[in-house]
């Protein structure tokens, strides 16, 4: 059997249900991604390599809430077409996938259903769809450019997933009535305390009982329009026993944040370290010398990144939203801001800090629901047979 999976990052959601297949004898999996960690390989899975677009080609006009829309529309354009490009070659060199499974989110997918008319194609449904579920931070704007770059692949779809009861809810009966549930799940036994190793960077060893703060940068504009570095130096200030690690999401947030961080003193640079790419046992080994996982921005739904920090024993600490309530189940298990400023986020971090029998609780719940609900080993058999079982079906209707 071959299989496509198609996102923006690898290895993201579909990581371990692509890792899956290819264990499987006789499959061939292709993972075609713009962007993944440098120097990732899933066991039997062929990467299939896409033009990363030129973000600054888009950004022509910012400043207002409408223009970084049509800024967003744009770059959602650029992906799609970047990744357009990668399966013309894919189908051309012979590929001819019978089952296709890609996210539905930021443009990657817009023009899949061209390249491949026939072949089964399963659509993961990135974004809820009322506005009244914005998260902290979103515009209405935002929000349009996301279900709008969405539809398309709600209406090329064989078939449609996504991950939680609450996300479904969220559309109309007549899509909601077709949308499948894959809930996410994490490898519990890698992301795990009792796996990890001391977490050495520069050649200083870091653990939970130093107070080691791990910051997600996902974005490139994201330190550029937020005053990053004056709310780290308040944190250094208030907890003078804390290293602050950014965790940035590519080597552009990177570089976006390097000059803002060459111009701090050096005393601050010592506390504060970037990291561009670690390999994937020194991000489990930092995930569990953490004691906390903060992400600035507000996330879609699910991040991988987020389930890992809970399975190796860190406090996250993340902008609010009903969906995440959903996967959270209850505040024991995570630090939820409901406000969407930097002010906000490093005050609730502080505020959990000063709380140690909160934070070690918030520890020990993240992880046990992490072993409960969302263990790779018990449920990633279960999500695999649901999309063949799709599939067969769908076999069945073509063939009749």
């Amino acid at each position: 059997m071959r299989i496509l999976f198609i996102s923006h990052t690898m290895p993201g959601v579909f990581g371990p249900l692509a890792e899956y297949f290819a264990a499987q004898s006789g499959n061939d999996v292709v993972f075609a991604a713009e962007y993944s960690r440098r120097s990732l390989e899933l066991p039997g899975v062929r990467r299939l390599r896409v033009r990363k677009t030129r973000e600054r080609r888009a950004a022509t006009v910012s400043g207002g809430r409408r223009e970084d829309a049509a800024r967003e529309l744009q770059r959602a354009f650029l992906r799609g077409d970047a990744m357009h490009e990668s399966l013309l070659r894919l189908r051309d060199d012979g590929f001819d996938p019978d089952i296709i499974v890609t996210s539905s989110g930021m443009g990657v997918s817009m023009l899949t259903r061209e390249v491949f008319p026939g072949n089964f194609l399963a659509a993961y449904l990135d974004w809820v769809a009322v506005p009244r579920d914005l998260c902290a931070g979103e515009t209405p704007y935002q929000r349009a450019v996301q279900l709008l770059t969405q539809s398309k692949l709600v209406v090329d779809a064989d078939y449609l997933f996504t991950l939680s009861q609450g996300q479904r809810q969220q559309y109309p009966p007549f899509i909601a009535d077709h949308i499948d549930i894959l809930p996410p799940c994490v490898d519990t036994l890698f992301f795990s305390p009792a796996a990890a190793r001391p977490f050495e960077h520069e050649g200083q060893v870091y653990s939970r009982s130093g107070e080691v703060l791990v910051f997600s940068v996902r974005s490139a504009d994201f330190p550029r329009n937020a005053p990053l570095w004056a709310a780290m130096h308040m944190l250094l200030m208030q907890r003078p026993q804390a290293h602050i690690f950014l965790l940035c999401g590519g080597r552009n947030v990177w570089a976006a944040l390097l000059p803002g961080w060459e111009a701090l003193p050096e005393c601050s640079r010592s506390r504060i370290h970037l990291l561009d790419f670690i390999d994937d046992d020194s991000y489990r080994d930092l995930l569990c010398a953490a004691s906390l996982f903060a992400m600035l921005e507000p996330p879609s739904p699910f991040f991988s990144c987020m389930l890992e920090a809970m399975s190796c024993g860190a406090a996250l600490v993340l902008p609010a939203s009903g969906i995440l309530r959903e996967v959270l189940t209850h505040e024991g298990c995570a630090c939820l801001c409901e406000g969407s400023s930097l002010e906000d986020m490093t005050a609730a971090v502080l505020g959990l800090l000063e709380q140690p029998a909160r934070l070690r609780a918030m520890q020990q719940e993240g992880r046990a629901l992490m072993e409960k609900n969302y263990c790779r080993q018990q449920h990633l058999p279960v999500q695999a047979e649901l999309l063949l079982n799709a599939w067969r079906r769908w076999c069945s209707r073509k063939n009749d």
